[in-house]
């Protein structure tokens, strides 16, 4: 069962910055953090719900084929969707909601979701090594990863050196 473009559409309109300002806006509203959790740790239910189950179980960073719109959102939705960038107080609990969401895609069944999450802790590592690095280590020491590939993801990952 695919996604069609129409149909990803609403997701890539509501997530992706450059198409609508309905992230930031989520992001700049005085509400408190508490609210603001519970809404991305939602973010689980789009990957667990819909994009684990209707993306093909390929990794686009070593595809030489044309993504799908799915495949792309799935892929790049942590450089698209600005809930991945936080500059307030509270910056370290977000960053940690956000790594609790990518961690909990590490265990999907579909690989194109476990490199979503390994591709946003990538970019976390970058700046907040303390939360995204151990995640991925433990990724990294879990028995039950055979894909070569995601381990080599995983390990461009660490450092913040993603596709």
């Amino acid at each position: 069962d695919t996604l069609s473009l129409h149909d990803a559409l609403p997701i890539y309109y509501i997530f992706n910055s450059a198409c609508s300002n309905l992230a930031d806006d989520f992001k700049a509203a005085d509400v408190p953090f508490e609210r603001k959790s519970k809404a991305i740790q939602a973010l689980f239910d789009l990957f667990q719900d819909v994009l684990n189950a209707r993306c093909q179980p390929i990794l686009s960073a070593f595809s030489q084929a044309p993504l799908s719109k799915i495949q792309y959102i799935c892929y790049m939705f942590w450089d698209t969707c600005s809930w991945s960038i936080w500059t307030n107080e509270n910056s370290d609990d977000y960053y940690k909601t956000i790594a609790n969401v990518m961690k909990r895609c590490l265990d999907l069944d579909n690989p194109a979701c476990v490199e979503s999450g390994l591709h946003g802790l990538g970019h976390l590592a970058f700046n907040h090594s303390q939360i995204a690095v151990p995640i991925i280590d433990n990724f990294l020491e879990n028995a039950k990863n055979t894909n070569e590939n995601l381990i080599n993801y995983a390990k461009m990952a660490r450092t913040g050196s993603i596709l």
